[in-house]
């Protein structure tokens, strides 16, 4: 069984100088820069990971903290190119 943990994104976006095109767009590189945890769970392991989809080259890792909780996420790579927010989950056989 599969257990999921609710997950905020935060998306850093990095603008162009300029628009590229005739509707005023202008070139953006979308970056995950924060995650926000938004239901803690419990009894999570230390072993237990996150699972990103679509996740762009993106790799997070979980904080855990009292009574197996996830308390954060730190970025390890916050991948490039993000066009539609991610499925962001723990998953654990819990």
């Amino acid at each position: 069984m599969l257990d999921q943990v609710q997950l905020v994104k935060g998306l850093d976006i990095v603008p162009g100088s300029d628009p590229t095109s005739s509707t005023g767009q202008y070139p953006v590189i979308i970056k995950l820069k924060e995650i926000f945890v938004q239901n803690t769970g419990i009894n999570y392991d230390v072993n237990d990971r996150i699972v990103i989809s679509p996740n762009f080259g993106a790799e997070l890792r979980p904080k855990f903290g009292a009574f197996g909780k996830v308390v954060g996420v730190d970025i390890i790579n916050s991948g490039e190119g993000f066009n539609v927010i991610p499925s962001i989950y723990v998953d654990s056989e819990v």
